[in-house]
Order: C-alpha cells, then structure tokens, then sequence
C-alpha cells in the first residue's frame, strides 16, 4: 500500500503561478509512489502578511485528521517566511501529527517516514 501525500504550493503575487509548482510536485509524488489526497494551492496570498495562515491551520488539521502522511513542498519558504524558528516550528507541528514534510528544493528535508521506514525512491 503506498503512502498518501499531500501537495503545498503558493505564489504571492498575480504574476506568478502556482500551476509550476505543481507539475514538479505531480511529478515528485508519482516518482515516490504516492497518492495525492490533499492539495493546497495559494495564488496571490503572501506568507509575510500571514495570509496563508488559514490554509496551514487546515493542512495542519487534515495532517491530525490522518489524511496524509507525507507532506510534499517546492520549497521552504512556501510555507513560512518568518525566518528559521518559524519554519522550524511548521516542520514541528507536521511532524508531531505524522506528517513527513519533504522539500524538492531542500533535500536535506528527506530524512525518513515518521514511523523510521525509508521514503519510497
């Protein structure tokens, strides 16, 4: 049985795209065989001003509810833009729910399943 994921992507600003994001994250999910469950997409809504704030607050309730174990990112700085201690506290609170969160652009960030299994490669 393979892992569901879910899949994180905001731009914030009309001039960007989120649909970018999600073609590599697609991507990264099908090549570690997982299935998509959840997808947040953000367009326009800017992590500085905390305007993201409601889509993390449910992602991080889906991630309690056990709708995905596996949290896939383009990068970092999509979930939180408050420096390290803030985004240090995001990959906190995924975890504690059982939440691996794996960054495409932070590979550093893909260290193991949360029950100590390797992630699928």
């Amino acid at each position: 049985m393979s892992s569901r994921c879910a899949l994180w992507a905001r731009v914030s600003t009309d001039e960007q795209e989120s649909g970018n994001q999600l073609t590599v994250l697609r991507a990264e999910a099908a090549r570690r065989g997982l299935d998509v469950t959840a997808v947040y997409v953000l367009d326009g809504l800017s992590a500085w001003t905390g305007a993201h704030r409601g889509q993390l607050s449910q992602a991080l309730d889906d991630a309690r509810a056990g709708r995905y174990q596996v949290l896939l990112v383009w990068a970092l700085d999509r979930l939180e833009r408050g420096g390290i201690e803030p985004t240090l506290r995001v990959m906190r609170q995924f975890r504690e729910r059982g939440v691996q969160l794996v960054s495409v652009q932070e590979p550093w960030t893909d260290a193991s399943h949360p029950d100590g299994r390797a992630w699928r490669r």
